[in-house]
């Protein structure tokens, strides 16, 4: 195979120079044809005068094939053993890419972060981990630029053509051993000289125990207070949870901009650029955004607007004070402010649909399969950008309504009922800031709500989103606990081995996709498929599809599965700075989960067997009958829409 590979980059780069002689001969033709004459200058001043050739480096033909066959010698193929991990784009209802919970968070269906916030978890196999290269945010191009990139591929493809019409049988052959051979390389498994030469932990090395998280449950005057002592260098971090419990569903879309006004309008003292400088000068930041997580047990949804900021010690007064302004006496009587905040959030969701589309179709299958994630689609996925597109219109035409919704919003969700204040800082700090925290439970208003039922979760159902993208983002999911299963930690193990094996072998190396994720929620039981910028749709899921079969028949080695479950443990035991390790703490808190649940967790990771592989294949399989596909793309996307009946939704 290397051969063969030599000989045709060697065909290849021979066809170039070739044509780049064709170039160069026929730029020197045409510089022979016309001289440089200076503009205005009389015709019997220019002398019929032979011009000097134009000099050529072009080298000699055979040196070049030399070159050009030494250069494409081809160096035994080496498969991707460690793939690098990034966290995903977030496109929740948060303006940035942090999120205020740990990696192990895994109740969460929208992990959001406040400004104030300055640090980024790692991802884990619960938090929709990414197999992919980093994404830059797209470009619109002009007229120019789209014409000019037309005919470059007009070109490539003519190019291609006549190399192709060039070729004999005998070349053909050669192309298909060739592309056989890469195949072939591509499924073969790791030589054990080739994978022993990686260094590895074994369960020996991993810790029994879990780390527990200080926690201690309080009272400031009549407001319930969560702190943590953490050694936090002298810095107060700060959170303020209210419900989301009493907002109808029409008008959760209006909260997260109503939690970006609290901080981006101003107030009757001041307005929002006086604001925003008194913020960034007594303040580490202050920012608000929903947050969505599923209880544990009752798999009920957590909904929570969270006003965060931090501030040295001795700023605290500052900070506990401004929070009590902008949370009791924020002017919502700018509409041109406010339009603006709309148009932003309108084309933020706009720009990211594409480079963050697996996050979009995830969001949309977990809508299906939890209240929790129904909510979340709704703050921050396709029902969200329906919703602010509409709000963008309405701004213009009825901006008293809109006005109207803000302080419905206000009265429903910024008073004293249930609010909880997490501070996290060291005990010294903790203590100082007492009164400040009895002070703004005492500035929020009183008020009594009547928690809202929630609608029941719409029917799913297969659907592709059509956006214009050369690309897809192809995802299947279900929810297991649905389909019969019983949380055990040894998921944690499996679906880390899926995505780092089997999905990664078959999605990206040899389906050409940038990555693949298998998320699991254990909190709410959804469990998805997704793939990222994947140049395929059918074949991607009938890889997924064919998962039950790859669990029946593996053959896992000691070694392989001695690290999946390093790595499940690794995942579990992420390194937290100190104000992710109170955000952590108080999402466990919210959700009920337990330190005790979290230590039968660990062992039973610690403890997984291939009989726990071989069991899970019959999860899968039910999960391949009876689960939901979402493929965001283009005509891919649409095409397979119309060939297998699902429904079609033009969102871009």
């Amino acid at each position: 195979a290397p051969e063969l590979a030599t000989r045709w980059k060697a065909r290849m780069a021979a066809e170039q120079i070739k044509e780049e002689e064709a170039k160069a001969e026929a730029e020197e033709a045409e510089a022979q044809d016309s001289e440089d004459i200076p503009e205005g200058t009389p015709a019997t001043e220019i002398r019929e005068e032979k011009p000097e050739p134009v000099k050529k480096t072009v080298r000699p033909k055979e040196q070049q094939k030399q070159e050009a066959a030494e250069e494409a010698v081809v160096s035994p193929a080496v498969k991707d053993t460690i793939p690098v991990e990034l966290p995903p784009v977030d496109t929740t209802t948060v303006r940035k890419p942090e999120t205020i919970l740990p990696a192990d968070a895994d109740t969460l269906s929208v992990s959001v972060q406040p400004a104030a916030k300055d640090t980024v978890a790692p991802t884990s196999s619960d938090t929709v981990p990414a197999v992919v290269a980093p994404v830059e945010q797209p470009k619109e191009l002009t007229l120019k630029e789209i014409e000019e990139l037309r005919k470059r591929e007009a070109a490539e493809a003519a190019k291609l053509q006549r190399i192709y019409d060039a070729l004999s049988d005998e070349d053909h052959k050669e192309i298909v051993a060739c592309t056989e051979a890469l195949r072939a390389s591509q499924q073969a498994p790791d030589s054990p000289e080739a994978l022993a030469a990686i260094p590895s932990l074994t369960l020996a090395d991993l810790p029994r125990e879990n780390v527990i998280l200080p926690k201690e449950e309080g009272k400031a005057g009549d407001l319930a207070i969560l702190a943590h002592d953490i050694d936090t260098s002298g810095i107060l971090y700060a959170e303020i949870l209210f419900p989301l419990d009493a907002v109808p569903s029409e008008l959760l879309p209006l909260v997260p901009l109503m939690g970006r006004s609290l901080t981006e309008m101003g107030t009757s003292k001041r307005d929002f650029v006086e604001l925003g400088t008194l913020l960034a000068s007594k303040t580490g930041g202050m920012d608000a955004a929903p947050l969505v997580a599923t209880m544990r047990g009752t798999r009920m949804p957590v909904a929570k607007l969270c006003l965060g900021g931090k501030a040295t010690a001795d700023k605290a007064d500052d900070l506990f004070s401004l929070m009590a302004e902008v949370l009791t006496d924020t002017n919502f009587d700018n509409p041109q402010r406010f339009t603006q905040m709309v148009l932003e959030e309108r084309a933020r969701l706009e720009q990211s649909l594409i480079p963050a589309g697996h996050g979009t179709v995830i969001a949309r299958l977990r809508a299906a399969y939890s209240l929790a994630g129904q909510i979340s689609e709704a703050i921050g996925g396709i029902t969200y950008l329906e919703a602010i597109r509409a709000l963008s219109e309405r701004v213009v035409s009825d901006w008293d309504s809109v006005r109207a919704d803000l302080e419905i919003l206000r009265g429903l969700i910024l008073n004293r009922q249930d609010a909880i204040l997490n501070l996290t800082a060291d005990a010294g700090t903790l203590a100082a800031v007492q009164p400040y925290a009895a002070a703004l439970g005492r500035a929020l208003p009183t008020a009594f709500s009547v928690p809202l039922e929630r609608e029941p979760l719409r029917s799913a159902a297969n659907e592709a989103l059509i956006v214009p993208a050369q690309v897809n983002y192809v995802g299947k999911g279900c929810n297991i606990y649905d389909l019969g299963y019983t949380w055990h930690g040894s998921a944690h193990v499996i679906t880390r081995h899926l995505r780092m094996g089997w999905l990664w072998d078959q999605v990206r190396v040899q389906g050409g996709a940038y990555g693949a994720f298998c998320a699991l929620d254990r909190m709410s039981g959804s469990l998805a498929l997704v793939s990222y910028r994947d140049p395929n749709v059918e074949k991607t899921l009938a890889t997924y599809d064919a998962t039950a079969d790859y669990l029946r028949k593996l053959d896992l080695s000691d070694r392989d599965l001695t690290l999946a479950i390093v790595g499940a443990i690794g995942d579990l035991d992420t390194y937290l700075l100190p104000d992710a390790r109170g955000a952590a703490s108080l999402s466990r808190h919210l959700t009920d989960d337990r330190d005790d649940l979290r230590q039968q967790m660990r062992e039973e990771i610690l403890g997984t067997t291939r009989r726990h592989f071989t069991e899970f294949a019959d999860v899968m399989a039910e999960a391949a009958k009876a689960g939901t596909v979402c493929v965001l793309g283009g005509s891919a996307a649409e095409n397979a829409a119309t060939e297998h009946g699902w429904t079609k939704k033009k969102v871009l």
